[in-house]
């Protein structure tokens, strides 16, 4: 449905309906009950106490909150992992211990220095080790190598090389990648900084080229094995994988992408969550030694976690029994939604993987009770996943699927958005007049008339988002931030 904003400019009928306004203002109604949920996940109420100091550490000049640092730095420690390492809640039905996870934002939430600090840094030793140990294999290869051929015996096989993280890649490259992975038994982090190259080079591939991307990138999810069959290029093929994908996207170029439809569900196997919009600033006082000897130590703890996921042999992990009956309930409720006939069916396919998601979130919370053990051996019960654990992963799910819901339910309108403008400009001590919202709104709002600002001040009074503080002109004053 066109947004009535447009149409009214369209028919250069500068006037808001009453009804339009009403429905603008429940939207913004809906967004703030969803971040009052986001405020239940504290850093303390996720983590480990060292783990969630460190991250709010680490974070607290970014745009973010607890819930994404948490789960960008989980995956990246998912990605540690090594292949067969699965979260498994009855026979025959388990799950890799693995996360697809992706950060909404616009440009200029300073989202690169979240994937620097949450999940490159921690593994860079991890990230040098590894090419130190190609090195060197290489080295013995090619002694031994220059040996075969001195003494006409075969030649020796080549080393396969491997890596912990991958920010480029196409279809054949990772395909080869994850060959070598299979081999050696390790897991991989995929990270892509606008993670809408990925989805475009997977509908470009289904449209003009093999077709073949797709089906790549759902078994990566599952942790399965591929084969792929070339003229050339002979097999290229693998037993299992253990794929964990960590990446940024745009609101706009989100809801671009995905349309009205995910047939295949390979958006549903994303975990998705908005960067909050808190206020970016900035510290103009001296960095004293204390305090940068404090962020070196939050990131050396974080390498030492990385090191203990890197380190930990493939495992399955059950659920207590009472774990698992409530995680039985809550996923056959899933699924019962997603099969209603009216449901949208993005939201559909995306209900249908929350069990999916909410046994990879618990495993994941319960890596990080496992990393943080100092030391200590991974005993029996370290492998089982408690109660605790369970309800905060289905939590955390029915969080993000409420959001993303309402982001594919409720289309962002702009008339939201002039509501929203007006409520930032109010927060002025001052108030804000018709006038500034005009002049300081973009093209569509330049083009509404001191009406629509009254109409859209009355609905932020009446939700209790402000108060008028002067008639003529009409002044409005916010009481409240709209998050």
């Amino acid at each position: 449905m066109r947004d009535e904003l447009e149409e009214v400019l369209e028919k250069n009928e500068q006037t808001l309906s009453n009804r339009s306004i009403q429905e603008a203002g429940s939207a913004l109604i809906q967004s703030e009950q969803h971040a009052r949920g986001r405020q239940h996940f504290t850093f303390e109420r996720l983590l480990p106490p060292r783990m969630a100091a460190a991250l709010e550490l680490l974070t607290v000049d970014l745009s973010t909150d607890a819930l994404v640092a948490t789960l960008a730095f989980l995956t990246g420690l998912t990605g540690l992992l090594k292949i067969g390492t699965y979260v498994q809640s009855q026979v025959g039905y388990k799950v890799p211990m693995n996360l697809f996870f992706a950060s909404i934002g616009k440009t200029g939430r300073l989202k690169t220095p979240l994937i620097n600090r949450l999940l490159k840094h921690p593994a860079q030793q991890l990230i040098k080790e590894n090419r130190v140990a190609y090195a060197r294999e290489m080295e013995t290869y090619q002694e031994a190598l220059k040996q075969a051929k001195k003494n006409k015996d075969p030649e020796p096989e080549h080393p396969q090389r491997t890596v912990i993280h991958a920010s480029d890649w196409n279809g054949a490259s990772l395909a080869r990648m994850l060959m070598s992975h299979d081999q050696k038994g390790l897991g991989l982090l995929l990270i892509r900084d606008e993670l809408s190259g990925i989805f475009l080079a997977i509908n470009a591939d289904t449209q003009r080229g093999t077709g073949t991307a797709e089906a790549q990138f759902l078994e990566c999810f599952d942790g399965s094995g591929f084969t792929s069959l070339r003229v050339g290029e002979g097999v290229r093929e693998f037993d299992a994988s253990h794929v964990s994908l960590y990446g940024n996207i745009q609101p706009e170029k989100l809801a671009e992408l995905i349309g009205d439809e995910d047939d295949t569900g390979h958006w549903a196997r994303c975990l998705m969550a908005a960067l909050p919009e808190k206020e970016i600033r900035f510290r103009d006082d001296d960095l004293s030694e204390e305090d940068q000897q404090r962020f070196d130590q939050a990131q050396l703890l974080l390498q030492r976690y990385a090191k203990q996921a890197f380190s930990l042999p493939a495992s399955t992990y059950g659920l207590t029994y009472e774990a698992r009956k409530m995680f039985h309930r809550w996923a056959e409720d899933k699924l019962r939604r997603a099969a209603m006939p009216a449901v949208n069916p993005v939201v559909a396919a995306m209900l249908a993987k929350a069990p999916a998601h909410g046994l990879r979130v618990a495993g994941a919370l319960h890596l990080a009770r496992l990393v943080d053990r100092k030391g200590r051996e991974v005993t029996s019960s370290l492998k089982t996943i408690s109660p605790e654990v369970m309800v905060l992963a289905m939590e955390i799910v029915d969080q993000l699927m409420a959001e993303t819901t309402e982001f594919h339910d409720q289309p962002r309108s702009q008339i939201t958005e002039f509501l929203r403008h007006i409520q930032q400009l109010g927060q002025n001590n001052q108030g804000v007049a018709w006038q500034r919202c005009r002049q300081e709104g973009g093209r569509p709002i330049r083009q509404l008339r001191a009406n629509d600002f009254k109409a859209g001040v009355n609905q932020l009074v009446q939700m209790g988002y402000g108060e008028v503080i002067k008639e003529s002109p009409l002044i409005y004053k916010a009481t409240k931030v709209i998050p």
